[in-house]
This record gives structure tokens, C-alpha cells and sequence, in this order.
């Protein structure tokens, strides 16, 4: 992944700052560097070049100049639209498209993508992102300056904290455990350009909007006639999302937690690439960290049932037991280094994993996220599609199968839609959450759409794909993991792939035999049986020592008062600290206030 900084201003305001912005990126191992200077917009894209591949540097074509970072998983396709054969870089090739089709061109880009295109003809700024939002770009607008970036931290350093302000209707949602916006961050001045959109800035034309490029449409599946066929296409662009992630790659490696998603695209990764180039990377427990666990497991039984299976050189598989951060003020310290200060979803649990991969060298680190919102879903609410439908057939079908399963289904089905969630206490469980001080106005402004009714299931699968979160944890991670020159990828956001699976019939995710019915059938051949079948909630964590660090940094916060400067924080809250649900809230309390010290402007 590019990092890039550009400004648009027909002032010198801000100009004697970007010293700071050079020093910001100078810490990140530089490989290249690319700068356009011109009266309105200036730019400069940093880049980890350590391996040939079509997502490489920003680039000049004609009046247009491209800067950012592209994937293209449909390049040989878009080149043959294209008609120009020396085309070798997805930079280059948008260019071409663009030239074609201007804005429409957007639409037919698959891949991840966060980039800008500047018209020196027209003197226009073009902003982009991809459909699921896995490239950061983030933007400032202040009268006629605009400053553009993949990091919150670089529009940090060159405007300075004194020309930001705290986001408090962002941290009373955090506060109340409700989900953010996505194009929301800690500052009002820093926004998040949206998934799937373009703006258009311009010096004719001072206001600007959003303007979303791609929706989610249901494609034609009906001339896949009977299910080996369906799962046979399912299996091909499955391996295809694994592949063009690895085209060029000479080193990868995958996060191997256990878990159905990791596992497939461990083993088809190591059909794709030669063995002994493949690392896999594991959060474990030990000794000390177990104790602290509560299960006391993690899913070390089936990382080595995969390595056995797919023949992977054990001498590659790398445990990870602990953090590499002295105390939790070093880790919060990190976490505002690369977040640029607060943020939902922050990954700063995959950093030491991203820092050791790259002591192997590896390129390119591959996640299973965002399968369980997705193609790997459980399937158990697959009956509202059913309902929604008022599917006569089917539910006389299945009465006469299942009476009392009619029933009850009937019964969740409408009282789900009556209390407008699916989750059953889940407002009591809220209720005990939250944080924000009971006096606050936010109470009033903020509604919960967290676990909120959906009367589709297909629609809801549609929703969790696409939703705030998954935009949030992949550009996270993203940052994270370019600190060190790795590139992350996620074959289970791949657009064809989740499109097909998606546009299926609802039976498809029926779990009458076995929860995630879709993937574990396309999995048969790519997984082994013990793998495959496994019964998914087996209750150890993603992250195995989740118990233990949470403690560690309460421990670590006990003589640190809550400071509270804004006034935000109920600080009467009573937390069970023996309590996995506890920790975590008193955590986002000491790591929210230890970020407003560290951001908060007293000139303002």
C-alpha cells in the first residue's frame, strides 16, 4: 500500500508545515517517493516497493497525474477496453480509462483503491475509493485549502492540532457503544471519504458533495443450472480472489487464526506460490497469558491440522504470544502515530504480528475478514428471506416438516421485526455499557442502529459486507501493516466473489445440516473434513491473549486519574473487572482519555 499527501490551495498558508509531513513519512521504510508540484496542487506518494506488481507508483498521463494506491483485479480486462497493450500499471490504466470515460469509469473498477486524480487542464481534484473501502483516504477542507491523505497523522502534522477540534458527537457514540458513521474520525475538521464514492473538488466551485459511483446489484445466476455447477463457479473465484491478490508477490503469508475463512485461503495460497514462501502467523497463549483466559484456549489443534495438510514448512509458522509495547502508554502512543488519535475498530492488536512478518520479509499478509459477515455467515436467520417474501409454499413446505419450528421461527421472525432487533436484550446489555455522562445532549440525538432489524435476509447480508465496520478494520489494519512495507488483502471482500454468493438462492444458507451451509461446501477439496465440519463456536478468541492485555492495561491506568476534559464520561460507571465486557469498556475509557491529552488543542 501508497502513502500520499496532496494539497489544493491558492494560498502559501500551510506551506512552511510540509517539512513536518516529510518527517511524519520519513519514519515509514521509504522505498520511493514521487512528487507533482504545481500552482494549485502539490503531492507526494510514498511507496513500499520491494516486489514487481501492477498496484506500484503514481503516475503522469497526458494533463491527468494519478497519486494513491490501486489494486485492479480485473486488469487484463479493463486493458483490453482500454486498447493501449504497453499499459503495465493500474495507476496508467485508470488513466486511460478516465481519459475514456471520466467519472464512469469508476464503476468498472474492481479491486482496492484509494486514490486521487488532479486535471491540471480543468484544475480539478478527483477523490476515489473502493466499493468495501479496504485504502484509507481521508481529506480536510478549510475555506480555499484542502489537504488529502491516507493518513489522519499527516493532516495532523501539517495543519496542527490548534486548527482541529475534538469530534464529541463521534466519541458519544463510542461512548454509548453505538457504531460510528464511516465517514466520521475523532476530529470535525478530518473526514473519510465514503466506500464506493467520488468527490470532485475544484476552484470554480467551493461547495462539494459525494457522490456514490456502485451499489450492490443482483447478478443472473440462473444459468448455473444444478448446485456442482454453482459451487464449481464459487470454487473458481474463490481461487481467482486469492490470486490476483498474490500476482507479482514473492513473499506472503496469511493470518492462520483456526477459523473456516483463514484456513481456505491458507491452503489455496499455498497451491498458488511456492511453499517455502509462505508464512503463516498465529495468536496463541502461554503460560502466563493462559492463566488469564477464562477458557484457557486457543485454536492451535487446527493451525497445525492445516499445516499438516497443505504440507506447509512448519519452520514458517510463527506464534504470536504478546505485544511488543513496553506498557500501554507506548501502544496508545502507537495507536496516535498511525490512527491519528481515537478510532473505532483501531487493529493495533495485529501490529506486533505485522512487525514480526516483516522480519521474514514478507510482502503481502493475507486476513479471512470480512467472511463471517458474509459468504461464511452462519445462515441461522435464513427463513426471513422466507417471510419477507411471504413465501406461502415454503412455509406450508416446512409446517408440514417442522410445526413447532414453523412456529417458532413465526413467532422470531415478527417479534424481531416488532422490537426492531433480532438480538434479544441487547438494549438492557447497551443500557449497562454506556459511559456518556447522563446530563449529555448526545443522549437525545443518538439512535442505536446496532444489531437493527432486517426484514431480508439477503439484504442483511448485503448491509454487513458493506457496513461502516468493514471500511473501518481493513483500513486500519492497512495502516498498520504499511508501517513495515506489507500490503494487507482480503479475499473475502473480492467484489465478483461475494456478488455471485450473495445473488444465489436463499437455501443455499440454510444450515439444516451445519452452520456457514455456503462455505463449507465450497470448502470440500480446499479444506480437510476435521477442518471443514468444525463446530465454529468453540470459544477461544481471534486474538488468544484478549483477556490478558485487556488487564494488563487497567493495571497499567491504575494511577493514571481520568483527566475527562470534556466532560463527556460518566465517571460514577462501577466496572467487574473479572469480566471480559467490563475490561473492555474501562480500556476504551483510559485509551479515549489518554487520546484527548494527547489531541486536544487549549488554543482553541
Amino acid at each position: 500500500m501508497h502513502h500520499f499527501f496532496a494539497t489544493f490551495t491558492t494560498t502559501n498558508h500551510f506551506s512552511d508545515r510540509r517539512k513536518y509531513v516529510d518527517s511524519y513519512f520519513d519514519n515509514i521504510s521509504q522505498k520511493e517517493m514521487f512528487s507533482i508540484n504545481e500552482d494549485l496542487f502539490q503531492a507526494t506518494c510514498w511507496g513500499h516497493i520491494t516486489w514487481p506488481s501492477p498496484d506500484k507508483k503514481c503516475f503522469q498521463r497526458n494533463q491527468f497525474t494519478f497519486i494513491g494506491s490501486a489494486r485492479l483485479d480485473n486488469f487484463d480486462e479493463l486493458l483490453s477496453e482500454c486498447g493501449d497493450k504497453n499499459i503495465s500499471l493500474s495507476s496508467e490504466l485508470i488513466l486511460c480509462l478516465f481519459e475514456k470515460y471520466q467519472e464512469n469509469c469508476f464503476e468498472r473498477l474492481e479491486g482496492d483503491f484509494g486514490f486521487l486524480i488532479w486535471d491540471a487542464e480543468k484544475q480539478q481534484v478527483w477523490c476515489i475509493k473502493d466499493q468495501v473501502g479496504i485504502r484509507p483516504l481521508f481529506y480536510f477542507k478549510q475555506e480555499d485549502l484542502t489537504v488529502f491523505s491516507s493518513s489522519i497523522s499527516a493532516i495532523k502534522a501539517y495543519v496542527d492540532k490548534k486548527h482541529l477540534s475534538i469530534n464529541k458527537k463521534y466519541v458519544a457514540k463510542e461512548l454509548k457503544n453505538y457504531p460510528v458513521e464511516v465517514g466520521e474520525t475523532f476530529f470535525n475538521e478530518i473526514h473519510r471519504l465514503q466506500p464506493a464514492h467520488f468527490i470532485v473538488f475544484s476552484t470554480k466551485n467551493a461547495s462539494f458533495i459525494e457522490t456514490r459511483y456502485w451499489s450492490f446489484k443482483m447478478i443472473d445466476t440462473s444459468s448455473f443450472s444444478n448446485e456442482k455447477m454453482v459451487f464449481d463457479e464459487l470454487r473458481r473465484l474463490f481461487k481467482r480472489a486469492v490470486e490476483t491478490r498474490l500476482a507479482g508477490v514473492n513473499i506472503a503469508a496469511t493470518q492462520l487464526s483456526g477459523g473456516l475463512d483463514s484456513s481456505a485461503i491458507t491452503v489455496l495460497a499455498s497451491r498458488i506460490m511456492p511453499k517455502e514462501n509462505l508464512h503463516t502467523f498465529s495468536f496463541v497463549l502461554n503460560e502466563k497469558t493462559k492463566a488469564y483466559s477464562e477458557r484457557g484456549i486457543d485454536e492451535q489443534v487446527t493451525q497445525n491440522s492445516i499445516l499438516d495438510y497443505a504440507n506447509l514448512h512448519l519452520e514458517n509458522h510463527h506464534l504470536s504470544d504478546g505485544f511488543y509495547y513496553r506498557d500501554s502508554f507506548a501502544c496508545y502512543d502507537k495507536s496516535d502515530e498511525i490512527m491519528g488519535g481515537f478510532a473505532d475498530s483501531d487493529s493495533i492488536w495485529q501490529d506486533s504480528m505485522y512487525k514480526q512478518a516483516a522480519e521474514f520479509g514478507v510482502e503481502l499478509i493475507f486476513s479471512g475478514f470480512p467472511g463471517d459477515e458474509g459468504i461464511s455467515n452462519p445462515g441461522f436467520r435464513y427463513y426471513y428471506e422466507y417471510f419477507n417474501q411471504k413465501n406461502w409454499f415454503w412455509m406450508i413446505k416446512y409446517g408440514l416438516k417442522h410445526p413447532y419450528g414453523l412456529i417458532r421461527r413465526f413467532g422470531s421472525y415478527y417479534g424481531a421485526k416488532f422490537f426492531k432487533t433480532h438480538f434479544k436484550g441487547y438494549r438492557k446489555i447497551q443500557e449497562n455499557r454506556n459511559l456518556l455522562h447522563a446530563d449529555s445532549e448526545f443522549h437525545a440525538q443518538l439512535k442505536d442502529i446496532s444489531f437493527a432489524f432486517s426484514s431480508s435476509f439477503r439484504q442483511e447480508l448485503i448491509d454487513t459486507v458493506y457496513r461502516a465496520h468493514s471500511c473501518l478494520r481493513s483500513e486500519s489494519e492497512g495502516l498498520y501493516a504499511s508501517q513495515y512495507g506489507i500490503t494487507t488483502a482480503y479475499p473475502m471482500a473480492d467484489l465478483r466473489f461475494v456478488q455471485f454468493a450473495l445473488s444465489l438462492p436463499i437455501e443455499y444458507f440454510n444450515p439444516e445440516k451445519y452452520s456457514r451451509p455456503l462455505f463449507r461446501t465450497i470448502c470440500e477439496g480446499i479444506l480437510p473434513d476435521d477442518v471443514r465440519l468444525q463446530k465454529k463456536q468453540n470459544g477461544a478468541m481471534t486474538l488468544a491473549f484478549a483477556e490478558y492485555w485487556k488487564k494488563q492495561q487497567i493495571e497499567d491506568f491504575k494511577n493514571r486519574p481520568l483527566m475527562n476534559s470534556l466532560r463527556m464520561f460518566d465517571t460514577q460507571k462501577v466496572f467487574d473487572e473479572t469480566e471480559l465486557d467490563g475490561m473492555g469498556r474501562k480500556v476504551v475509557l483510559n485509551k479515549m482519555d489518554y487520546m484527548f491529552e494527547k489531541n486536544l488543542s487549549r488554543d482553541v
